[in-house]
């Protein structure tokens, strides 16, 4: 090979090199390019990770637990799993609800010997104002009131004695049990 080919060989290979290292260096700044968006779009998909872990926190305490008679106003007869209301199997008889007509009522009776009495006389004339305490009464009307006595509590005092033997020994009785303290509520106040 001659010296003229040789340093076209040369020249070539060198043009080769040069348009190679080129190549190669283009590649690299793209590919360092490519990292920089590769580490951009992780730190975006991070941030948008954290954003939407909030977000569902958030929707997860506003929706709460259901509401039922128990947390909210509604009624119990709008609770899930609740009984379906019942219906009668009865067939309708056409009447009207409630006593018909001509039955015999009940009401609440007057007492014979009623425990206490107030009477109530006029002291004054409602139409000219005299004075009417000296005057006969006369028994016009009458009216009951049923109430249920007033309980009071039932003191019960435990005394304890003591006696001598003539052998000389003083023996004392001991409290029932239940009764440990000077004062304490019986078995009858317990709920």
């Amino acid at each position: 090979m001659d010296n003229k080919n040789f340093t076209k060989l040369v020249e070539l290979l060198e043009q080769e090199s040069a348009a190679r290292i080129a190549s190669e260096t283009s590649r690299l700044v793209e590919n360092a390019a490519s990292q920089q968006i590769i580490s951009d779009l992780n730190a975006t998909i991070k941030q948008l990770n954290e954003t939407i872990g909030g977000l569902l926190e958030e929707i997860r305490l506003l929706k709460g637990p259901k509401k039922n008679s128990r947390n909210s106003s509604l009624p119990p007869s709008k609770d899930e799993n609740s009984p379906p209301r019942t219906t009668s199997l009865r067939k309708s008889s056409g009447k009207s609800s409630g006593g018909q007509k001509g039955h015999e009522g009940s009401t609440l009776k007057m007492s014979a010997c009623p425990e206490d009495i107030v009477e109530h006389s006029p002291g004054f004339c409602n139409c000219c104002g005299l004075d009417l305490q000296d005057f006969q009464a006369e028994l016009t009307s009458c009216r009951q009131m049923v109430d249920i006595p007033v309980t009071k509590p039932l003191y019960t005092e435990h005394r304890i004695f003591s006696k001598t033997c003539l052998c000389g020994h003083q023996t004392t009785a001991s409290f029932p049990s239940g009764v440990n303290a000077p004062i304490s509520y019986g078995p009858k106040t317990t709920a």
